[in-house]
């Protein structure tokens, strides 16, 4: 096909002048590239924060489950994404009907157990409450005025 054509030569300084765009468009856009840059790095402690956090919450092994509630509802951004995620992976259609279909029930699942966590909470409490109440009263009766 060259030999029917001929040679194919780019004009004279071309390439010079491509590569000088080049280089005033990458020069240009340095600064986007450099903040978008810091973004991700603050980015990316705030999420090495949010899952100390998280692994903190659930490595504690206290009775009290304030802090699992104040978290879960504190990552109820991260967990609809996630719950999209998942529900996109395991549809069996890529369309988006069915996604939401999956996705819905687990989005209730999670605010169910955001719920849950707050009602055995305050069940929690008030048996402690009732049990601390109760202590009083036994060791005050026992003991001689």
């Amino acid at each position: 096909m060259q030999d029917s054509w001929g040679p194919v030569a780019a004009p004279a300084g071309q390439w010079r002048r491509f590569q000088a765009a080049c280089k005033n468009a990458f020069e240009q856009a340095q600064p986007f590239f450099e903040k978008r840059h810091e973004v991700q790095a603050e980015n990316l402690v705030q999420l090495e924060a949010f899952l100390e956090r998280g692994h903190a919450v659930a490595a504690d092994e206290t009775s009290d489950l304030e802090p699992l509630k104040q978290f879960m509802r504190k990552s109820r951004q991260y967990a609809v994404v996630i719950i999209l995620i998942i529900a996109a992976i395991i549809t069996p259609t890529p369309d988006v009907i069915t996604m939401l279909t999956v996705s819905f029930p687990m989005f209730l699942l999670y605010e169910l157990s955001i719920v849950v966590a707050s009602r055995v909470h305050k069940k929690r409490m008030k048996a402690d409450a009732d049990f601390y109440n109760n202590e009083e009263q036994q060791t005050g009766d026992k003991q001689p005025d």
